[in-house]
């Protein structure tokens, strides 16, 4: 396996070093043991770990790991929700054989998955920037501070290039940069390999590569200043010294939410509220922004409901919260339930802090007195 290029990317929080990421060409089922991880990231069809020929699921079997087998031992399934899944640890033998301790597999169109997100399944380079939400969730650590799996080290394909013909061109810069907005928003991976393997690929690639770390400038550590923040709904208001609440919630409890916020905003002394009255574009520059206001609030307060665990744009919201909370190491996330009901899925390993039975007005502002005496 060699290495074409890397560049280093600056972490927000600086405490700790840059992360690396590197661009190689090689066959991963071969890893040598200079270049071991902690986890294989691949994709897949929906339940389909047949080794084609040509595939990388091929050569692993050609070496001894079958997918098939690997796929019965999953650690943790989060397909339904985001579309991938995690193994146990492979037999210490094959650990040491393939150089890797485990296989992340990403299933962009299990039926769950498309249906829970209202994701378009047709959109493979929004999948694999999906990739960074599901090693988010497994890599990030819980409330409690504790790291359910060791992920500083990764290495992946130019994922869906292979069956799914997705085009390097297409793919490689949306998974470059969803790979840069999270390791400087403090996924804790230290080392992302990026493996190309055929010479075609190999060219394209390394161009696209140089173009990125190129014009890649690491990120301020300091919130823009209000007159930088041009989103049409976001109040830049109080960005200067930080905000006190920063408020995610779905759009589509946006009445109800409103307010909580105007119920919040009433309390003394006037807290700075982080009030997003817009739809937010997926990804992008105004994730990026609300990723700063993040970054700079006190509280990071989740209206949970059905519709919050099934939008992306919460989704990459709470996974900032949580980045912040490790990489701070203090809590930060107080989470409101708005409905009382009981089959509402727990979102993302976080418990109810308070409970309001559909929305009532009542129970809304005594949950912003609430919020606002234990912050």
């Amino acid at each position: 396996m060699q290495l074409i290029d890397q560049w280093l990317v600056s972490r927000s929080d600086g405490a700790r070093g840059p992360a690396s990421i590197q661009l190689l060409v090689g066959d991963l089922a071969n890893m040598p043991a200079e270049h071991a991880v902690d986890a294989l990231v691949v994709s897949a069809f929906p339940d389909s770990y047949t080794p084609n020929p040509g595939t990388l699921f091929a050569s692993l079997l050609n070496r001894g790991l079958d997918m098939e087998q690997v796929a019965k031992r999953k650690a943790e399934d989060e397909r339904s929700r985001l579309g991938c899944w995690i193994s146990k640890p492979l037999p210490k033998k094959l650990a040491r054989s393939f150089h890797f301790d485990r296989i992340i597999c990403f299933e962009p169109r299990y039926h769950e998955f498309v249906k829970n997100t209202h994701w378009n399944p047709e959109s493979p380079q929004d999948a694999v920037a999906f990739v960074f939400r599901c090693l988010n969730n497994f890599a990030a650590a819980d409330p409690d501070g504790r790291q359910r799996f060791k992920l500083t080290k990764l290495a992946m394909p130019l994922l869906a290039t292979g069956n799914q013909a997705i085009p390097v061109e297409d793919l490689l810069p949306r998974l470059l940069e969803s790979a840069v907005f999270w390791l400087e928003a403090g996924l804790p991976v230290d080392e992302l390999k990026v493996v190309a393997f055929s010479s075609k690929d190999v060219a394209v690639a390394k161009r696209i590569f140089r173009a990125a770390k190129t014009g890649y400038r690491p990120k301020r550590r300091t919130p823009p200043k209000p007159s930088q923040v041009k989103a049409p709904g976001i109040t830049a208001a109080g960005q200067k010294k930080g905000y006190d609440f920063f408020v995610s919630y779905s759009h589509k409890q946006e009445a109800e939410v409103l307010q909580f916020v105007k119920a919040l905003k009433a309390t003394s002394p006037r807290p700075k509220v982080f009030f997003d009255r817009t739809s937010i574009p997926q990804g992008g520059l105004w994730i990026k922004a609300l990723s700063d206001a993040i970054r700079d609030a006190r509280t990071f307060v989740a209206v949970l409901s059905p519709d919050y665990s099934s939008s992306l744009v919460c989704w990459d919201e709470f996974q900032c919260a949580k980045l912040k909370e490790y990489n701070d190491r203090k809590p930060v996330i107080k989470t409101i339930r708005l409905f009382s009901d009981s089959n509402l899925p727990p979102i993302m390993g976080i418990h109810s802090y308070i409970d309001c039975a559909e929305g009532d007005l009542r129970k809304l502002r005594r949950a912003a007195s609430l919020l606002r005496s234990k912050s």
